[in-house]
């Protein structure tokens, strides 16, 4: 196995709280896929109260692409991890920090 690190980063404004951007962001639910306008269907368990695997299929172009992955959210840091167990993402680490920005912005 061949391993290679990608570093990347993004920013995204919220005109919410960093509070109520984070628990939007981890809000996981079946409806995700139909909410960024992709046919596909995702589950979810919890495996205890800061982690959840979600099993996600999509069907880009018509062929299904399955995707599992493991979500660690650390509230009090306004932080959490989506780590790709399968997939052609397989093994990616993406890690995401809400930051406040003034009040009620983040």
């Amino acid at each position: 196995m061949v391993a290679v690190s990608t570093r990347y980063s993004l920013s995204q404004h919220f005109r919410v709280s960093a509070a109520e951007a984070f628990a939007w962001c981890t809000d996981y639910t079946p409806d995700d896929q139909a909410l960024m306008g992709v046919k596909g269907r995702r589950r979810s368990k919890r495996v205890s109260d800061d982690t959840m695997i979600l099993d996600d299929t999509t069907y880009p172009a018509g062929r299904a692409i399955h995707k599992k992955k493991l979500i660690r959210t650390d509230p009090e840091r306004m932080t959490y991890y989506n780590i790709h167990l399968t997939g052609p993402t397989r093994h990616s680490l993406y890690f995401y920090q809400i930051v406040p920005e003034g009040d009620g912005e983040s």
